[in-house]
């Protein structure tokens, strides 16, 4: 008599939080790049990676020994470069969402599971109200209190580190009012108060304008929106805590 196998082959069919939807496209609208990867005691971890053009996006099988496994399934806009004990970097800071389970394996385990993932960042857009001036050439976004790794594992930023995003203005957009400037950022916890300084600068490098605002409210899944007057003298700002993602909170000055 064969022995009974020790194995279970699963599917996980990934879906966005937001959308809810298991169909390709949804999820093609939110990530561009899906990773897998399996950490079990004894072996090497086993990746796969799916991008949004593959017919099986969103789709992910594999064949699991009965037993405990991590599990997490990383969906973003970026590249992962480094994966190690759950900590993930990436090429840029950009939308990421994840998903961490661990999983004990035995012949009752579903064949088929859904995997929902979460958004796991934090937006900030500085949207420059009156007109871009002539000299621009790049916005520095620098954001301290904040990180550029993930723990995919608590689903918050894996350790502080302070990073500049260089935005080059294409030369269509001198001239126009209400542009809009992101970076993303992986908060320490939920909420966070975080520094940001705002550089603009002009192709020699040289400063034009330069603006620190300090506690700036920041949450998971949240764009935090300053918008304003920055290149005049009457310079204003509001400060927008968007439902775009998850929730809002209003505050002026």
């Amino acid at each position: 008599m064969s022995e009974e196998p020790q194995t279970r082959d699963i599917t996980f069919r990934v879906i966005h939080k937001e959308s809810e939807s298991m169909t390709r496209a949804a999820l093609a609208d939110n990530i561009s790049n899906l990773y897998y990867y399996r950490v079990s005691e004894g072996e090497d971890v086993v990746e796969q990676l799916q991008t949004s053009t593959d017919d099986n996006f969103g789709s992910i099988s594999d064949n699991l020994k009965y037993g405990t496994h991590e599990l997490y399934f990383i969906g973003t806009k970026s590249t992962i470069t480094d994966f190690t004990e759950g900590v993930v970097s990436f090429d840029r800071v950009h939308d990421t969402f994840s998903y961490y389970v661990s999983l004990n394996v035995d012949k009752q385990t579903a064949s088929n599971q859904s995997v929902e993932l979460l958004r796991r960042i934090a937006k900030f857009e500085l949207v420059a109200t009156d007109a871009l001036p002539d000299n621009l050439a790049t916005m520095d976004i620098t954001i301290t209190g904040a990180a550029t790794e993930l723990d995919a594992k608590t689903g918050m930023g894996a350790t502080e580190t302070v990073q500049t995003k260089t935005i080059n203005v294409p030369t269509s957009n001198i001239g126009k009012t209400d542009c809009t400037f992101a970076a993303y950022a992986f908060l320490l916890e939920d909420e966070s108060s975080v520094s940001i300084s705002v550089t603009a600068k002009d192709a020699d490098g040289n400063t034009i304008v330069n603006y620190n605002f300090a506690d700036v409210e920041m949450k998971t899944n949240y764009i935090t929106r300053y918008s304003g007057r920055l290149f005049g003298d009457d310079y204003a700002m509001e400060v927008n805590l968007k439902a775009e993602w998850g929730g809002e909170i209003e505050q002026t000055f």
